[in-house]
């Protein structure tokens, strides 16, 4: 589960980014968060996962069976003088495993992201959607019980967004990690989650929310049904208002 209650984020100068935020991710659940740019939502994620402090209010991610907390960045942060394989091996070698005892765990997060025939090339050898798919299984290979999720999809076209929300959505599935993914993209916030939070402008808070009603999995074609399309314009609405002057 992950949580947060009165968070508060202001800078020395005088900043503030986050005033009061409450929200709880259930266990095993898929949360979307969208918000306008500068709202706080990139600094919420870095609180999270205890990249930067806060400065008032409480949070907590719990994790059962000593699982971890992963986080997918904005950009894939591959080592360009490392192969895939080792990229995605990195995290099991801080960990103090050796590159045998490491060899099958890379070998399966490799298969399950459809990246097993590029395990020895090098991050310039690839594309944008699957620098992002190395990234996505560096995170996955420890088996984590949350994933933080920043904008991972926001440099990539319409098609390859589209084919891993398909491929993100079945790892959740089958993993059951609990997840939190920030995005600026209405339609794919609805289209991953159960659950879309809404930001308002900084000093940032959540607004609004709204669960979503479809049922997993998800074809690409709800993305054009009557019941998407008003979601959607209802959680617009709400990202509207909360950006008002």
């Amino acid at each position: 589960m992950i949580s947060a209650r009165g968070l508060v984020k202001a800078y020395p100068t005088g900043l503030q980014v986050l005033a009061g935020v409450d929200f709880t991710v259930s266990s095993g659940s898929f949360c979307s968060l969208v918000g306008p740019s500068g709202c706080g939502k990139s600094t919420l994620l870095r609180i999270l996962a205890g990249i930067e402090k806060s400065s008032g209010g409480s949070f907590s991610v719990e994790l059962a069976d000593s699982r971890n907390l992963s986080y997918v960045f904005q950009d894939p942060t591959l080592l360009p003088w490392l192969s895939v394989a080792a990229n995605v091996r990195l995290p099991l070698e801080l960990r103090g495993q050796t590159q045998g005892q490491a060899r099958a765990a890379v070998t399966e997060v490799l298969e399950r992201v459809g990246l097993a025939d590029f395990s020895a090339a090098y991050p310039n050898e690839l594309s944008g959607g699957m620098k992002m798919r190395a990234s996505i299984a560096r995170a996955l290979v420890t088996r984590p019980g949350a994933l933080l999720l920043d904008e991972p999809f926001a440099a990539l076209d319409e098609l390859a967004r589209a084919r891993l929300h398909v491929e993100l959505m079945n790892l959740w599935r089958r993993e059951n990690w609990t997840a939190l993914f920030i995005t600026h993209n209405i339609a794919e916030a609805i289209f991953l989650a159960e659950r879309v939070l809404v930001m308002s402008s900084r000093p940032g808070r959540v607004a609004a929310e709204f669960p979503v009603p479809f049922p997993q999995p998800r074809a690409p074609a709800l993305r054009s049904s009557p019941e998407f399309a008003a979601l959607a314009g209802r959680v617009f609405s709400a990202l509207e208002a909360t950006s008002a002057p």
